[in-house]
């Protein structure tokens, strides 16, 4: 709305001898594609104390509602159509609620990759008696999975996308798995670099055990003993 009343007021106005043209700013077309593959919307300046189950209340009347993803003062909510994203653009931008006027518009791949620097994800407190098939079943819906390794209590897992990455983490991040409470957040540098030093050494250790197996060092007793003969 109040972006309206600007452009109403603004265009064909003279500013410093030259007369301006205000529009609205036209999205990409690569914006405008993921919009129609993505129906999913960006929700700024919630109020303080908003919770999912308000704003659900707030957009269900525009369509069916498939997830929310909130985060401090922003959400994003998926819709199960198009037509019902277009919808809540159309009626809910501008909106005041609560006391603030909604910021709403469609999600761009841009807005989620700001929150999440990596499509790597560190996953702790993991249930001894998970493994990576199950894994992959839980958090392989969020995405295309590139990479699982798991390690004792925790795992790193890589998506294809940071988009796939930021909804498994905004999902699963807290919620119980295998009887534990798990433990999600973005992998930094270092974690990868962990990552790699555990299994360099594990790897390391495998060929030991092997150097060191009884049954290989009777083979060579063997050996040796049939050369003296």
């Amino acid at each position: 709305i109040e972006a309206r009343n600007a452009l109403i007021e603004l265009d064909g106005k003279m500013i410093n001898g030259q007369r301006i043209q205000a529009e609205f700013a036209k999205p990409k077309a690569s914006d405008q594609n993921y919009f129609a593959a993505n129906p999913r919307i960006y929700i700024g300046r919630l109020p303080q104390g908003t919770k999912k189950q308000d704003i659900q209340q707030l957009f269900t009347a525009f369509g069916e509602v498939l997830e929310i993803h909130q985060k401090d003062d922003y959400a994003f909510l998926s819709y199960a159509n198009h037509d019902s994203a277009s919808r809540a653009l159309q009626n809910m931008n501008g909106f005041l609620f609560n006391g603030n006027r909604l910021i709403v518009e469609e999600a761009r791949p841009k807005d989620e990759a700001a929150i999440l620097k990596t499509s790597r994800l560190y996953i702790g407190n993991l249930a001894p008696t998970l493994n990576k098939t199950e894994m992959l079943q839980i958090f392989g819906k969020y995405g295309d999975v590139i990479e699982l390794n798991m390690r004792e209590d925790f795992a790193f897992i890589e998506y294809t996308s940071v988009p796939s990455a930021y909804r498994a983490l905004q999902e699963m991040n807290g919620q119980r798995v295998g009887g534990r409470k798990i433990v999600i957040e973005e992998a930094k540098p270092k974690d990868a670099q962990v990552d790699s030093s555990v299994l360099a050494a594990a790897s390391e250790q495998a060929k030991r055990n092997r150097r060191k197996s009884p049954r290989r060092s009777l083979s060579r007793s063997r050996s040796r003993s049939r050369e003296r003969q």
